[in-house]
C-alpha cells in the first residue's frame, strides 16, 4: 500500500500552519489528518483505506405535519485506488 495520504497530509499540514503559527497565542499542531478514513476488512486482510468521500443528497418532501421540509441522507464512498497514485487499495505488493 502507498503512504500518500501521509505524505499528502504533511504537505498540506506545513502550508496550514504558515498561515496559523503567526496567530497570537499560536501553540502547535495537535493533530492534522484526513477527517474521513477508515479500516477494511477484505479477503487480503485489514487494509487502511484513508479517504472516504462524503456524499450527501438533500431533499424536500412532507412531514408528518403536513408541512413541506428539506431532509438530507448522507453517506459515503471508499475509492478502490489511492486518488493520488493510483494503486489499488488493499491489494497486497510482491516482497
Amino acid at each position: 500500500m502507498c503512504d500518500c495520504a501521509k505524505l499528502i497530509a504533511e504537505k498540506i499540514k506545513g502550508h496550514v500552519v504558515k498561515e496559523i503559527e503567526k496567530e497570537p497565542g499560536y501553540q502547535g499542531v495537535n493533530d492534522a489528518y484526513f477527517t474521513n478514513q477508515t479500516l477494511v476488512l477484505s479477503k487480503n486482510g485489514l487494509t487502511h483505506a484513508p479517504i472516504w468521500v462524503p456524499f450527501t443528497v438533500k431533499y424536500t418532501r412532507k412531514a408528518k405535519n403536513g408541512n413541506v421540509r428539506e431532509y438530507k441522507r448522507e453517506t459515503s464512498i471508499r475509492p478502490s485506488f489511492c486518488p493520488f497514485c493510483g494503486k489499488e487499495y488493499g491489494k497486497k505488493e510482491a516482497q
